[in-house]
């Protein structure tokens, strides 16, 4: 248990260096100029009203991921359908289309691994839409068989071949800038609690993640 939450910590902590990268580069580069061309006051005043929106920028991405947290911890969330809709209350910027038939789902154990790998997995998919203009995630979750199938589509870019391979193993991302930390993170909670993850890219665009989680009743027997 206490590996589980080191692990869901460090995800936490991969997904905030991630999103802080670009706008704190930008705040970087933004000062030297203003250093460089002290003497331009509406240089100055343009570069001011970029660097106070990086700033905000920080300020949304921070709060956002303590509220995941907060959500990811809070034991009493009574079950997965209520995570997600808390997810979707927390990316305004982002349509989800949700496609849930859970009612013969048991009681899931080691909830809090995986509504924290599910939602650090549907950020990096709406980013991953955002990106390419679509601001629209799909999530389903059912049951198939002995498990629990959970997927998540986004309508980004997608994934290479080799990428594909690395998913989840190794540090990489599909953005320029990025770690892939957070990916990594993820699948090594899922992988914890048993839990498969696996990405493929979609016929129509964009990547599918899925989650295959066995269920209690079919664990035990």
């Amino acid at each position: 248990m206490r590996n589980e939450h080191i692990v869901s910590a460090g995800a936490l902590a991969a997904g905030a260096a991630h999103e802080m990268n670009t706008p704190l580069l930008t705040i970087a580069l933004l000062a030297q100029e203003l250093l460089e061309v002290p003497g331009d006051a509406g240089l100055v005043s343009s570069d001011a009203d970029e660097i106070l929106a990086q700033v905000n920028h920080c300020k949304t991405r921070l709060q956002r991921l303590q509220q995941s947290s907060e959500l990811a911890n809070d034991t009493s969330t009574p079950d997965l359908p209520q995570a997600l809709e808390n997810w979707a209350a927390l990316r305004p910027d982002v349509g989800v289309k949700m496609d849930l038939a859970l009612d013969e789902i048991p009681v899931i154990g080691h909830l809090e691994g995986l509504v924290m790998a599910v939602i650090n997995l549907l950020d990096n998919a709406a980013d991953a839409s955002l990106e390419q203009g679509h601001a629209q995630v799909e999530v389903r979750a059912h049951r198939e068989a002995d498990s629990l199938v959970i997927e998540i589509d986004d309508f980004g870019k997608g994934l290479s071949a080799e990428q594909l391979k690395k998913a989840g193993r190794t540090r990489f991302s599909s953005k320029d800038k990025g770690l892939g930390l957070g990916l990594v993170l993820s699948h090594a909670t899922l992988e914890r609690i048993g839990a498969r993850l696996s990405l493929m890219n979609r016929a129509g665009g964009g990547l599918r993640t899925r989650i295959v989680l066995p269920l209690p009743d079919a664990a035990d027997e």
